[in-house]
């Protein structure tokens, strides 16, 4: 698939997720899980994890602040099953689209991902602005958080190690370590590939169209 149609595809996913039913959710989890199974995605687990903190904060604030008919079994707590239906929901929501994350991380290229987020801003050219700065300094950006995990791998073989992958995260919030990075690679040339859209592409793009003019 076209990587600015899988970009869309997400994109689309997150604004109608909300809509989904019990039933829906469940049938889109199902998919998710056959998807993990068949690409053998062990990330998605790594990232839920990382998040349990704030399930656990979404759970608590949608089951004691959601008006509704409280628990019988704990009356004076005010927990509320509206409020625990809602929490449910959202952290079902939140870990589904952590899986498609997940999955097009796993299904897409460093380039790839560049070109299909280039792919979708081209029409900006339009209007005078520059998609190709936004692809540049996202290649940029893709490629410091390489360095930065690969510098965490060292520093675990290395106790001397002068920086940590915490300040490299810090570092992306510096206005100036793109212009840094260019410095350290003034000659850096990024070349991409943009693939033409093939049938299915088309009918996925269609089936977008349609169901977003429903929204």
């Amino acid at each position: 698939m076209h990587p600015s149609i899988k970009i869309l595809s997400l994109i689309f996913i997150g604004i109608w997720m909300h809509r989904f039913s019990v039933a829906e959710l469940s049938i889109f989890a199902g998919l998710m899980a056959l998807a993990m199974l068949y690409w053998r995605i062990n990330s998605w687990f790594l990232m839920l994890w990382r998040m349990r903190l704030l399930f656990v904060s979404i759970f608590l604030v949608y089951a004691l602040t959601t008006p509704g008919e409280y628990l019988r079994l704990l009356p004076e707590v005010s927990i509320t099953y509206e409020g625990l239906y809602e929490g449910f929901m959202q952290i079902a929501r939140l870990g589904l689209m952590l899986s498609a994350i997940a999955l097009l991380i796993a299904t897409t290229t460093r380039n790839e991902l560049i070109a299909g987020f280039y792919g979708i801003l081209k029409p900006l050219s339009y209007l005078k602005l520059a998609p190709e700065r936004f692809a540049a300094r996202l290649c940029l950006t893709l490629q410091y958080l390489e360095d930065a995990e690969a510098a965490k791998k060292e520093r675990k073989q290395t106790a001397n190690q002068q920086w940590s992958a915490q300040k490299a995260w810090q570092d992306l919030f510096n206005l100036d370590f793109l212009n840094q990075v260019h410095q350290l690679n003034p000659s850096q040339a990024i070349s991409l590939e943009m693939p033409a859209l093939q049938n299915k592409d088309w009918m996925v793009l269609v089936v977008i169209c349609v169901l977003a003019w429903k929204i």
